[in-house]
């Protein structure tokens, strides 16, 4: 299949409140789009979206790989074997390095490009039985009324809840903690997250307060992530890699068999293929496979939830319930949150109605 074709496009998502990542806080998400076209006539979208405080690459920079690289795509040829995910990409249609979310974009514009070439969805595409549909966890971040959200999330049947920590006080966070999970009573699997903000004491504390709460695992609570093994050594509660995994190689997890699960980030692991390598690598090891976003837009999102149905862990939540901190969309059919499932069929027909009015278009020459 050759592709004959490339546009790129900038869009600017308004939250619907302040998203506070780490010391940042934004009122918008900004990303840049890649849509490329196949001598059939067949369309695949990609985005690159690096989020502040997280990603090593600035949109501009973003902007700047991609208007480098659409003039190369035209005329290459995009062969099956890539949905593998085994090295294809290099060093045929990666001859230069970018960006993790510029390699994320290009990766996925390709494989959507070959899915509807080949009139099948990304989803089968990867996998031929993948699952029709994936359960995602519902997110509370810095909710104010947390007790209205916890129950707001059971209202709408969500299984898993994702909770956010280590942005208060300690005493703050077990406060918060110990609410929501005497809301929820055990009737769905509560995860915790703290993006590293504690110190080794200060995680051994909460630890310890939270003991006697039914959790699943917390993400990275230590700013020094090669106390993890003691840590889980100490407290008994499980953990889960997020940004450890950054840099890291499916050989390097091997090293790393005392975690529970895997948060896996394509936007910031630099594309689908690398984070393929991390899931199979983390098969082996029988830790969970979470597939989650970045704050992606719909059409990010859309690509993630078809590679957690050919990739994630069965019946384990997908980190992507984040659309609804946005203010519209950027499709024309919205994707489908219900029961706290994502149905596939839906969401790959979905994928294909992107509403060009509301994206700017990039002059690449």
């Amino acid at each position: 299949m050759k592709i004959t074709g490339v546009d790129l496009f900038t869009h600017r998502l308004p939250v619907t409140r302040p998203l506070v990542l780490k010391h940042i806080t934004i009122t918008e998400r900004c990303g840049c789009l890649i849509k490329l076209t196949s001598e059939s006539g067949a369309i695949g979208w990609g985005e690159a979206a690096p989020l502040p405080a997280f990603s090593s690459e600035s949109l501009e920079e973003v902007i700047q790989q991609l208007n480098d690289l659409a003039p190369r795509l035209i005329g290459l040829n995009a062969p099956i074997a890539l949905v593998e995910l085994t090295d294809g990409f290099h060093p045929g249609l990666c001859t230069h390095p970018h960006a993790p979310s510029v390699q994320c974009a290009l990766e996925m514009a390709v494989l959507n490009v070959i899915a509807a070439h080949e009139s099948t969805s990304l989803a089968r595409l990867l996998h031929k039985r993948s699952a029709a549909s994936i359960p995602v966890n519902g997110l509370i971040t810095d909710d104010p009324a947390i007790i209205e959200s916890a129950r707001t999330l059971l209202q709408c049947g969500f299984n898993t809840i994702k909770m956010k920590v280590g942005r208060n006080s300690v005493s703050d966070d077990i406060d918060r903690v110990r609410k929501v999970s005497e809301e929820i009573e055990g009737r769905v699997v509560l995860r915790l997250d703290a993006n590293r903000a504690w110190q080794f004491d200060e995680a051994i504390r909460f630890a310890e307060s939270i003991a006697d709460f039914p959790i699943e695992y917390i993400e990275e609570p230590l700013a020094d992530a090669t106390r993890l093994p003691e840590f889980c050594s100490i407290t008994g509660l499980a953990v889960a890699l997020d940004e450890s995994l950054i840099g890291m190689s499916s050989d390097d997890l091997l090293s790393h068999d005392y975690s529970a699960a895997v948060i896996l980030k394509p936007t910031l692991l630099g594309g689908l293929e690398r984070t393929a390598a991390l899931a199979r690598a983390a098969h082996k090891l029988d830790m969970k496979i979470v597939i989650s976003s970045s704050f992606e837009s719909s059409i990010g999102i859309a690509a993630l939830a078809q590679f957690a149905a050919a990739y994630s862990s069965p019946d384990t939540a997908a980190g992507l319930d984040t659309l609804n901190r946005f203010a519209h969309d950027l499709l024309s059919e919205s994707i489908e949150c219900v029961q706290g499932r994502i149905d596939i069929a839906q969401t790959s027909k979905a994928a294909r109605s992107v509403d060009e009015s509301r994206l700017q278009k990039i002059d690449h020459g």
